[in-house]
């Protein structure tokens, strides 16, 4: 498969600094960036080009979205202070769904997964991270269709700062 962002018409723009990936059977995630720089980018397509091969490709959740600069110059954009869970994606899931979470500061990060009857599925993580955005993909490999939690746990590595939230995510299979 070639993701690849271009103009329409003629002589095309090609913006994409992608090469080919080889796909298996296995569900897995993607993401690309691609810069537009001109206003007569609007008339830009997104071709995902799967080649000459006779196999279906099927793209789930594809998200196309426009990243605008803020032209507010005496605000700057803040971070978020202390510890921040982000809704996983996606969510209904199946197979995999994302993970994120921003530190304000570096932290333990321990990422369990419970059932609905609150039992311990799995733990994901138990490790420090340095302070920012971070994100993890959870494979739910041989787990059954149904309600599940994922709590995150951030303890402060040079602090007594302690926080734990916790998400819920829906497997269907």
């Amino acid at each position: 498969m070639e993701p690849r962002v271009a103009q329409n018409g003629g002589d095309y723009t090609v913006y994409s600094k992608t090469t080919p990936i080889v796909l298996g059977r296995r569900m897995e995630h993607y993401a690309f960036e691609f810069e537009m720089t001109d206003p007569t980018d609007y008339q830009a397509r997104v071709v995902l080009n799967c080649g000459t091969s006779d196999i279906d490709c099927w793209f789930d959740n594809v998200k196309v979205s426009e990243i605008v600069e803020s032209k507010v110059k005496d605000k700057p954009i803040k971070n978020p202070t202390g510890f921040k869970l982000y809704p996983n994606y996606p969510n209904p899931f199946n197979d995999a769904t994302t993970l994120s979470f921003y530190l304000a500061e570096s932290s333990r990060i321990t990422i369990q997964i419970y059932n609905i009857r609150g039992e311990l599925v799995q733990t994901l993580m138990d490790k420090p991270h340095q302070s920012g955005h971070h994100r993890m993909v959870f494979e739910a490999d041989n787990k059954a269709t149904g309600l599940y939690f994922y709590t995150i746990s951030a303890q402060a590595l040079h602090s007594d700062q302690h926080d734990q939230k916790t998400g819920k995510m829906l497997l269907v299979r």
